[in-house]
């Protein structure tokens, strides 16, 4: 396997997701196998090893995260580059993904997926090293460096409240769809005969979307169903159906 390294990583997916096309919109910063396997050239499996290991280089397996944290602080006073943070929140929503499609969400849920990303034989399911010390400052400050002083030329990534999951639910906002799942809501939206310019609450789409795709048995309408039928993530559901509409 032909490994990148965490600097070639923060470049490779600044790229992908910043760019001058998304000047003026609203990033969803989808990182999932097939967003790293497109973002790096690699196959999907080589690409999420290749990234595990770059994080894995910088923070180590006992979760260093001020080290990641240390590389924001010097870029600050050089400013060269991408926001040195993307490749390890990369990570962070990439095991948001691999919470399970079909189970509640729930923090335990994330710790696992997130541990075993860096160490395959991690059996502990708590908030790794010092991960909850640094992942809030992190976050915000990648959506200053896009929204302010990127003026959102590249995008702009919003870090809204994460309700009681505090630390994790700033990642599951952005996995709450893959990004190929966007484009079945055209469809959705059709059905349920939304116009361009109607104003719709967004209860109202997500409760109609879980009818909508109660019976369908592709994984990508699962998903959808399970997003706008869970509870916990009702919040962060309607923020995007409100946008895509």
């Amino acid at each position: 396997m032909s490994d990148l390294s965490y600097e070639q990583w923060t470049e490779r997916l600044g790229r992908f997701f910043f760019d001058s096309a998304h000047d003026g919109e609203e990033i969803l910063f989808a990182v999932d196998d097939a967003a790293l396997a497109e973002a790096s050239g690699f196959e999907e499996t080589e690409a999420v090893a290749s990234l595990a290991l770059a994080v894995r280089s910088v923070i180590g397996s006992a979760w260093a995260v001020e080290r990641v944290s240390s590389r924001v602080r010097r870029w600050k006073h050089d400013r060269g580059g991408d926001h040195p943070a993307i490749p390890f929140l990369a990570l962070t929503v990439l095991a948001a993904f691999r919470m399970g499609e079909h189970a509640r969400f729930a923090a335990h849920n994330y710790y696992v997926p997130l541990r075993r990303l860096i160490d395959h034989d991690d059996r502990d399911e708590g908030p790794p090293g010092s991960f909850t010390d640094h992942i809030e400052w992190l976050w915000r400050d990648l959506s200053a460096w896009a929204n302010v002083e990127l003026n959102g030329r590249r995008g702009s990534i919003e870090v809204r409240d994460p309700g009681h999951h505090r630390y994790v639910g700033l990642a599951v906002q952005h996995a709450l769809f893959k990004m190929a799942d966007l484009r079945h809501l055209d469809a959705f939206f059709r059905r349920i005969g939304l116009d361009p310019g109607d104003e719709v609450p967004a209860a109202q789409l997500r409760r109609a979307l879980a009818v909508w795709t109660a019976d369908r048995p592709e994984p990508w309408a699962q998903r959808l169903h399970r997003l706008s039928t869970d509870p916990d993530l009702a919040a962060h559901c309607e923020i995007v159906l409100e946008r895509e509409a």
